[in-house]
């Protein structure tokens, strides 16, 4: 005889629930290991650092010293691997898709899995840059070439302008798809442009070294960012998108001031669309925007080493370039007099300052902040009441910087050879307060012997 099926009791129930989570879990797994980097399909990830290992890379530094000391927070490790975890990912989807050949859009229109591949690649190493630009090394790939073809599957493939377009056409492109399909359309064509404009700002700033189309591409990414976030200033980020988030708009802006300090250097001052004024006011724009992020809630905050990369190192490298700024402008003779120029390096000094307590103490631009602002004391004939302080930090944070960064690009490029050339200099000084020949207090100015041959 038929009989109804029991009532579940709550052991069953409970027993059901531990069963449905475990499978939901296993199927979540089994799409996680296909869809990741480290699926054996994907290969391995080339060696692209320009060096003969990679564990001597500061990711591969970085990674060694968390071994050691896991939850440092007082390390610049943690903004590091943060970048670094991200290029590797996007870099192994970039590589395995290894865009080629006319079937590009036939093939993509019919692979979901390459259109996640395609858009986690695009996602992750436009993350990397603005987290970190210095972990990006793409030495014996045609990363430019990868890029260009991922972008251009990227733009077909949300309906996204095209890069090179006007501004205002870009603007009124993303209004027709928000009238059409409202954010369905908007959001990613809105957020695929921005992080195509970033790969190829970087491109050009990195590996073409053409900073003046660097520069405008980056600040073009930076305009449409300021432009959506006061159109849709009530809309929330969850739907507008993550590019409109306020550490996102601080990373880019970062990058955008970056750029135009090295496409004034490169043009030195002769390009009327790269001047001293501009740059000052771009970096002040930047401390301020920074600024006004402290103890804002902020998504993400709770993560270590969040607020340092989007809030922190943002508003270092405004304090940096407006130091910057104030030096060329003593350097250049274009204060009011004496006074006026002593003044300048006088702010400028205390703005490199700012900048190096920003950094933490084992980045390399901790080091390179100390040593502007010793130059600048050494400018403005200071004694060594103040000199040496500044001379005993960068004694002090070296041994930690070079752990990390020896290889780097701007050790390799003179700051080692400062570091150790301020270290012998300080060793002498305090050799000289000593008693022994010469005798110095700390009254004296004592000029280092490369500023003096």
């Amino acid at each position: 005889m038929y009989t109804l099926p029991k009532e579940p009791d709550r052991a069953d129930k409970a027993l059901y629930e531990q069963l449905s989570t475990g499978l939901e879990r296993s199927k979540a797994k089994q799409r996680q290991d296909y869809d990741s980097p480290e699926n054996p399909r994907l290969g391995r990830l080339p060696n692209t650092t320009g060096l003969r290992r990679i564990s001597d890379s500061p990711a591969g530094r970085c990674e060694a010293l968390m071994a050691t000391r896991p939850m440092d927070t007082k390390s610049c490790t943690l903004v590091v691997m943060r970048a670094q975890v991200e290029f590797d990912l996007g870099l192994k989807y970039l590589i395995y898709l290894d865009f080629r050949g006319p079937k590009l859009v036939q093939y993509f229109t019919i692979n979901t899995l390459g259109q996640f591949r395609a858009s986690k690649s695009l996602l992750s190493l436009s993350g990397a840059y603005t987290a970190d630009e210095r972990v990006i090394q793409v030495e014996g790939i045609d990363y430019a070439g990868l890029v260009r073809r991922m972008i251009a599957y990227e733009i077909y493939q949300t309906r996204a302008p095209d890069p090179s377009e006007k501004l205002e056409n870009m603007k009124a492109h993303f209004l027709r798809l928000k009238q059409e399909d409202g954010w369905k359309l908007a959001r990613p064509a809105m957020a695929i442009s921005v992080r195509c404009l970033l790969l190829r700002g970087h491109i050009s700033v990195t590996l073409r070294r053409d900073y003046e189309t660097g520069y405008f591409t980056l600040d073009k990414a930076l305009n449409i960012l300021t432009w959506g976030r006061s159109t849709w200033l009530n809309v929330h980020t969850d739907l507008r998108g993550a590019i409109f988030s306020d550490t996102f708009y601080a990373a880019v802006f970062r990058v955008v001031v970056q750029a135009y300090q090295q496409a004034f250097v490169v043009s030195n001052g002769r390009n009327h669309r790269f001047q001293l004024p501009g740059l000052l006011q771009r970096a002040e724009a930047l401390i301020a925007y920074a600024r006004s992020l402290h103890g804002k809630e902020i998504p993400g905050q709770e993560r270590p080493g969040f607020i340092t990369t989007f809030v922190e190192y943002p508003e270092a490298q405004g304090h940096f370039t407006k130091g910057w700024c104030l030096a060329e402008y003593a350097k250049k003779g274009l204060c009011k007099d004496d006074n006026d120029q002593m003044s300048h390096r006088r702010r400028a000094f205390e703005s490199f300052l700012t900048a190096a307590d920003l950094y933490y103490v084992d980045d390399e631009r901790h080091a390179e902040c100390l040593n502007s602002a010793l130059n600048m004391l050494f400018d403005m004939k200071a004694p060594l009441r103040e000199t040496l302080p500044v001379m005993e930090r960068m004694r002090l944070a070296t041994p930690g910087i070079k752990f990390i960064w020896e290889y780097s690009d701007r050790m390799r490029g003179g700051l080692d050879e400062t570091l150790q050339h301020v270290a012998s200099f300080e060793a002498d000084v305090r050799e000289g307060m000593k008693g022994n020949k010469p005798g110095y207090d700390l009254d004296d100015i004592v000029m280092p012997p490369w500023l003096l041959s």
